[in-house]
C-alpha cells in the first residue's frame, strides 16, 4: 500500500483556518441529536458558553491532542458553531462513537480532525451544562 503523502501547504492552511476560527470566537454553541435515525423527532440538547472562561476552556481540548489528515464518514453526533459575539463564523463536527476513550472534533470538509479524550469531552461539557437548553424549552433553532 502507498503511504498518502501530506501536502505542507494544505496542512499549513488548514491549521491557519483552525486557529484563526478558535482565536475569533467568544461564544461557542454544541447541539447534540439524539435518535438521529430515528423517524420519531429528536430530542436536542444545546450548549452555550457563557463566559470567554469557558471558551477558553474549549480551546485547551486541543492542547496536547492527536491531529489527524483527512478523515472518511465519521458520525456526527454533536455540532460545534463558532461565533464572535452574534456573527457566525464556522462549524464542527463530532463523532463520540468510533473510539472506546476518544472523540473526533472535524472539520466539515473531513481535512482535519482532533482527537480528545472522551473523559475531557464530557467533562467540558459537564461545566457548561447549566447552560443546557433542549428542545422542550425552546421552539426550534
Amino acid at each position: 500500500m502507498q503511504e498518502k503523502v501530506i501536502d505542507p501547504l494544505i496542512e499549513l492552511q488548514n491549521d491557519y483556518t483552525h486557529y484563526k476560527i478558535l482565536n475569533s470566537t467568544t461564544k461557542i454553541i454544541i447541539e447534540f441529536e439524539s435518535n438521529q435515525d430515528s423517524i420519531v423527532p429528536n430530542e436536542i440538547e444545546k450548549y452555550e458558553t457563557v463566559n470567554s472562561s469557558q471558551v477558553n476552556d474549549f480551546k485547551k481540548l486541543f492542547e496536547n491532542n492527536t491531529k489527524t489528515s483527512y478523515c472518511c464518514c465519521p458520525a456526527e453526533n454533536y455540532s460545534i458553531l463558532f461565533y464572535n459575539k452574534d456573527h457566525y463564523l464556522d462549524y464542527y463536527l463530532v463523532d463520540t462513537l468510533e473510539f472506546k476513550n476518544q472523540i473526533r472534533i472535524y472539520d466539515v470538509s473531513y481535512q482535519y480532525s482532533y482527537l480528545i479524550d472522551k473523559k475531557i469531552w464530557q467533562n467540558y461539557l459537564k461545566k457548561i451544562s447549566a447552560n443546557m437548553i433542549t428542545n422542550k424549552n425552546i421552539e426550534k433553532f
